[in-house]
């Protein structure tokens, strides 16, 4: 008899002016795992956070009360920038990321784990215009 593969937790952490493609297109396809991922939203406070289109996702789960998260996927947008002095976002994945086994981003989100120092001694890459944004 198999042990079934223990469930997952993918957090999804929003912050205003998120790129709708950058969350949603990871998420269609981690959503298609099946039950043993279960994917969880989060921001700084729960409630709607407004992405760059307009379109709000409603995040489950502030900082402070946020699950154990196995996964972490941090999208961009040009609403990366003013996170890069968010010292609670910042400090939330500092937090995290070490317990995760992944923390990921798409695009610009880089920039993110960059300036939240995840990604020293780490190659990474993002689009090319945010190459010195986290500098």
């Amino acid at each position: 008899m198999t042990t079934p593969a223990p469930t997952r937790t993918l957090g999804a952490v929003l912050y205003e002016d998120f790129e709708l493609l950058d969350l949603y297109g990871p998420l269609e396809m981690f959503g298609s795992v099946g039950p043993s991922l279960r994917i969880v939203t989060v921001a700084n406070a729960p409630g709607p956070v407004r992405s760059f289109q307009g379109p709000k996702t409603v995040a489950e789960h502030g900082f402070a009360d946020c699950p154990k998260l196995d996964l972490i996927l941090v999208p961009g947008g040009l609403g990366t920038f003013p996170q890069l002095a968010n010292e609670p976002f910042l400090s939330f994945l500092r937090e995290r990321a070490p317990a995760a086994l992944v923390t990921m981003s798409v695009c610009s989100g880089s920039a993110i784990l960059a300036k939240a120092g995840l990604l020293d001694g780490r190659r990474a890459t993002s689009n090319k215009q945010f190459f010195s944004a986290a500098s």
